[in-house]
């Protein structure tokens, strides 16, 4: 008996990182986008990606890294990629890979004054 595996569902992230002249000789944070493709919804989470992520920003820790996507405000830690489902679009013209796009939001201390 064969059992085959359901096909896997991944996604493109494309991550927006600010223009922000305090990070952007330590941790590269000159405007740019960064796409990471071919990421699989089941299995990845938002951890995962920041990690990923880190090594193109000059190794930026991940606990100081949020994601933030308009529809649902900063993703947590722990959030699989497919428990973000209504975020991602389907923009990809042969509807096999869609793309969830994020902004990069470094954590600073402080707060309001």
């Amino acid at each position: 008996m064969t059992i085959i595996a359901p096909t896997q569902k991944t996604v493109t992230l494309s991550i927006s990182i600010p223009n922000t002249p305090d990070f952007s000789s330590s941790w590269n944070f000159n405007g740019q986008t960064i796409t990471l493709s071919n990421i699989p919804t089941s299995t990845t989470t938002i951890k995962q990606l920041k990690k990923l992520l880190s090594q193109q920003l000059n190794h930026m820790p991940v606990n100081k890294m949020q994601f933030k996507n308009q529809h649902i405000g900063f993703c947590k830690d722990g959030s699989l990629l497919k428990d973000l489902g209504r975020c991602i679009n389907e923009q990809d013209g042969d509807g096999d890979e869609s793309v969830l796009m994020v902004d990069l939001v470094p954590k600073v201390r402080g707060g309001r004054k």
